[in-house]
């Protein structure tokens, strides 16, 4: 008994069609099935190794949140690992991503990163660990 993996991680969106656009051509993800639930839609993309993200979009209207990168008692952002982030950052700011944080070097965590918010505002960092 006891967690074995991660399998999803989901994200309610404000507009399915922005948030698909952005995950499949902005992030270059795998877009997966879809599965109309009644009252709301899902629609999976792939992370790789068996994870997947999972946009909600329900058929009516519950408000929206907002919230900032200090708000306490909230999930911040999931960090996705990338190859050539100098690459990665390039196509970012090609296509329009809204960027929090610029390519930089954390040097108490060892890594390159990116922060940016998707059309949902939910934050996505991008990282890249230092070879060797």
């Amino acid at each position: 008994m006891g967690v074995s993996g991660i399998d999803h991680f989901s994200i309610n969106v404000v507009s399915m069609e922005e948030s698909i656009y952005f995950y499949e051509n902005v992030l270059g993800l795998e877009r997966l099935h879809s599965v109309d639930m009644g009252d709301h839609t899902l629609q999976y993309f792939n992370l790789g190794k068996g994870i997947m993200l999972e946009l909600i979009k329900y058929h009516y209207d519950s408000g929206s949140a907002a919230f900032f990168p200090d708000t306490k008692g909230i999930y911040r952002h999931i960090a996705l690992k990338v190859e050539n982030i100098n690459e990665y950052f390039d196509r970012l700011t090609k296509l329009g991503a809204k960027i929090t944080r610029r390519l930089d070097f954390c040097e108490k965590l060892d890594f390159y990163n990116i922060l940016l918010k998707d059309p949902n505002g939910v934050e996505i960092e991008f990282l890249e660990r230092k070879k060797g």
